[in-house]
């Protein structure tokens, strides 16, 4: 079954990357015309195709957003790519709850996404200068949006799997039931303190969470 599928999912594949090139064409193309006429038509030294990398550090706003950057500025802006303490979690979880090649491809993608976010604080990115078009880019913790795509979709997968299993207890579990109650509760009161606290309320909240989060579980 798995062969007679293989012809429509090359097909599949290949169309994908024949209509996002056509979409990403408004780009690319001019791109191809103008490059020779910037700083990027020339060797641009390994300085310049680094600048940018996310430090290692940075990793911790998955937990504490505003434990390592601070306050969002023009100066850290290319660093952030929080997603909520809970996602990152699902996101985690995906391959232990489903063990399929869609899960565990996801999982490889964005475990490469956040290695070459590192950019210069990973030794083996210095090998991608001599990758022809690619060593005229800087700016490597971009390739965390890419984290954030697969991230948010194993997310997704977590979610489902255990609304899947969570259909096969009992009906009447109190405790599932209270724990439901538990987290409707705290959404509706953060949404409604979202309007009355400033932001600098809630950063001092995230400095605790971690702590939180240890404590119970």
């Amino acid at each position: 079954i798995a062969l007679r599928q293989l012809p429509w999912s090359i097909f599949i594949t290949a169309l994908s990357i024949i209509l996002g090139a056509g979409i990403a064409a408004i780009q690319l193309l001019p791109l191809a015309e103008y490059a020779g006429f910037s700083v990027r038509g020339q060797e641009v030294g390994k300085a310049f195709f680094t600048s940018y990398s996310l430090e290692p550090l940075a990793l911790t706003q998955f937990v504490a957003p505003f434990w390592h950057f601070g306050q969002p500025s023009a100066d850290n802006m290319e660093y952030w790519a929080y997603l909520g303490v809970m996602p990152i979690i699902l996101a985690l979880l995906a391959p232990l709850l489903r063990r399929d090649l869609r899960t565990w491809g996801l999982g490889v993608f964005a475990l490469i996404s956040v290695l070459l976010a590192l950019g210069g604080f990973n030794p083996l990115y210095e090998w991608l200068y001599y990758v022809p078009v690619f060593n005229r880019f800087r700016a490597p913790a971009r390739f965390l949006f890419l984290f954030v795509f697969a991230a948010a979709f194993l997310s997704a997968i977590s979610f489902e799997e255990l609304q899947n299993r969570l259909r096969d207890l009992p009906r009447r579990n109190w405790k599932s039931i209270m724990i439901a109650v538990t987290v409707v509760v705290v959404t509706i009161g953060v949404i409604a303190l979202a309007y009355i606290q400033s932001p600098e309320f809630w950063i001092q909240v995230s400095n605790f969470l971690p702590g939180f989060l240890v404590t119970i579980t």
